[in-house]
């Protein structure tokens, strides 16, 4: 299922020489969006010259502006020029000599999912525990996945999605209070595991 359409402006949807875009367009872009498909200018142009451009669907469409320093809408910008992004889709090469990319998500580093790793003496130790740990847990919601660690039996414990938190500072700061420093980690998936969490 398309989600998103990127095109070029210049010599693709605005001819050579021309100014203004053909008003079809702008039926095209508004059709795509009741249908829940993004549309996406991009352009090596400054934003605001795209905006004027797509002046009736201004603020039914993105902007990759700037050579791609800009991406945003005519009312804000999305990712800063030195925001760190993963994409993930797919590339062609194919006949076309420019080839395609179609991007599926574009994931702000930052938002990359995080396992929580919690480490406990033993099982008995855990047990104990338990009830206060998931009470802490519990006011936290997130994407990061929660693991107990059990350090005499060398066992791993992966809590259910539904224990998923965010692995904040502040949640951190709160765990590694009270089960100590060495006890507590934060660990960032690898770019490859994001493909498993679809």
């Amino acid at each position: 299922m398309i989600k998103l359409i990127v095109t070029d402006i210049d010599g693709t949807l605005l001819p050579e020489g021309t100014h203004s875009l053909d008003p079809e367009y702008f039926e095209v872009i508004t059709r795509l969006r009741e249908k829940g498909i993004q549309f996406a200018a991009a352009s090596g142009r400054h934003w605001k010259s795209i905006d004027l451009l797509f002046g009736p669907v201004r603020d039914k469409i993105f902007y990759i502006a700037d050579n791609g320093a800009y991406l945003g809408t005519s009312k804000r910008e999305l990712f800063v020029e030195d925001a760190k992004v993963f994409i993930q889709g797919r590339a062609s090469i194919g006949d076309d000599p420019v080839g395609k990319v179609i991007c599926e998500r574009v994931i702000p580093f930052q938002s990359l999912p995080k396992e929580l790793w919690l480490k406990f003496p033993d099982k008995d130790v855990y047990m104990a525990r338990e009830a206060e740990i998931l009470s802490d847990l519990k006011e936290s919601e997130g994407n990061d996945t929660v693991i107990i660690y059990l350090e005499k039996e060398r066992a791993k414990k992966v809590l259910p999605a539904n224990r998923n938190v965010s692995a904040s500072n502040e949640l951190v700061s709160v765990l590694t209070e009270k089960l100590g420093e060495k006890n507590v980690k934060v660990v960032e998936k690898k770019v490859e595991k994001i493909r498993k969490m679809n």
